[in-house]
């Protein structure tokens, strides 16, 4: 599989996660006492940010279905368009695995049944979507992917861009608390896009369909929801300036 080349000293990025494991270490004192300490266990990842492939198809199915739930139910056919135009990058932990990311573009302006399939749903969402000029951002990871991984994905994908787009339209996903409809970002940086985009509007994913995500939901009180962000091509470099501010290491 080609690898990426780009400003980046290389398409090999290395993120630490760090997670704390809590092990119990006992110690009895003259009086039998028992004292527990934590220890803090780090655990280094090296993510490889790579071309697409057709080994990616399944992984990319995933991530599509992440995004548009059940109101896109054409993902095999994205996901071999987004391996064919290759445009922007995977996140892998080995070539021969899933994609635990990815990052590309559609032009709205395609004559692709499923991309003017998307675009008259964004376009039933809110009528101020237009296609002219337009590209709908498709960025997603699986939920416990650290955000250090976005800055260089978005770098590598204005690299890859060849066309210059006037309007972008982005799906991010949110969760809603239901008694004050508080809002949460699943994926940190697009808090930080929020602040530069022209306007959003948000739809409510239905709930979902099996008993225990039902009891679960309810029990917590969360709501699923997305949020179509619509903002101009020419904010994204001062996007990248708030995450590298805001999300690298």
């Amino acid at each position: 599989m080609k690898r990426k080349e780009s400003d980046l000293e290389s398409t090999k990025k290395k993120l630490k996660e760090e997670s704390e494991e809590s092990e119990s270490d006992y110690s009895v004192d003259s009086e039998g006492e028992e004292e527990e300490e934590d220890k803090e266990e780090i655990i280094n990842v090296d993510f490889d940010f790579l071309d697409y492939s057709e080994i990616d198809f399944h992984g990319l199915k995933t991530l599509i279905k992440q995004i548009f739930s059940t109101d896109f139910t054409r993902d095999s056919e994205l996901s071999d368009f987004l391996i064919s135009q290759n445009i922007g990058s995977v996140v892998k932990v080995d070539e021969g695995l899933d994609p635990y990311a990815f990052i590309t573009v559609l032009d709205l302006n395609s004559k692709e049944e499923f991309i003017t399939e998307i675009l008259q749903f964004l376009k039933k969402k809110d009528d101020r979507i237009k296609e002219d000029g337009a590209c709908l951002l498709l960025s997603c990871r699986l939920i416990n992917m650290p955000p250090q991984l976005a800055p260089p994905l978005y770098k590598q994908l204005l690299n890859d861009i060849k066309k210059k787009y006037k309007t972008v339209y982005y799906i991010s996903q949110v969760y809603k608390m239901v008694n004050d409809k508080e809002v949460f970002f699943y994926q940190a940086e697009d808090e930080l896009l929020q602040e530069l985009v022209d306007f959003y509007v948000d739809y409510q994913l239905p709930n979902p369909q099996s008993s225990d995500s039902r009891r679960v939901f309810n029990d917590d009180g969360v709501e699923t929801w997305r949020r179509i962000f619509s903002f101009k091509f020419d904010k994204i470099p001062k996007f990248q300036e708030l995450m590298d501010k805001e999300l690298s290491e």
